[in-house]
């Protein structure tokens, strides 16, 4: 199950830019993954097949929701590897509720991530972002890219008014940053 993890890791859009410095981002993350309980992964893509169990010892609870069926299917298959942890997948081919009704499912994340979502958001469903601004979380991971992939041109300074902007509408404050390479983001 190793290789195939790596091959999707390198091969698939939401994780292939990622993938070289994926040793420095997890660290990051890990510092928040001690004491974490349950996380939810917004527009989770294929970043599971990459993620830290291994640094979230009290982890009970990994629940993603993504649109993609065929990404939403290989997680699926994924989550048979994980007894010891309740992996859900949320998604309209899962037959299970989108996410609105997640959050109105009254639930608390210890750990919110949305790596490289808001930006998404902001520009496809906009009217997404004021009940993700009030989602239930101890804390929250947001991130964005450095560079757009299609056209390799330097966005950083207009994904990071888009994160400021979300982060204002929270009323949260930033407590730490994320960087790499090719992307950076905020602890809220």
């Amino acid at each position: 199950i190793e290789n195939l993890k790596e091959k999707f890791i390198k091969n698939h859009v939401s994780t292939k830019e990622r993938e070289p410095f994926r040793l420095d981002f997890n660290n990051q993350i890990a510092k928040y993954l001690d004491e974490t309980e349950t996380i939810l992964d917004l527009g989770s893509g294929l970043y599971p097949l990459m993620f830290p169990f291994d640094k979230a010892p009290k982890l009970k609870r990994y629940i993603c929701f993504e649109k993609d069926e065929i990404v939403g299917k290989i997680l699926l298959e994924f989550a048979k590897a994980l007894p010891k942890i309740k992996f859900e997948v949320y998604g309209q081919f899962a037959k299970k509720p989108d996410f609105k009704n997640l959050l109105e499912n009254k639930s608390r994340f210890d750990l919110v991530l949305m790596l490289k979502f808001i930006p998404v958001i902001e520009r496809r469903t906009p009217n997404l972002l004021k009940p993700l601004s009030k989602i239930p979380a101890q804390k929250i991971i947001l991130t964005a890219s450095k560079e757009a992939l299609t056209k390799r041109q330097k966005i950083e300074k207009r994904e990071r008014k888009t994160l400021i902007r979300f982060i204002k509408s929270t009323g949260r404050e930033i407590v730490d940053q994320i960087e790499i390479e090719n992307e950076f983001g905020f602890v809220i």
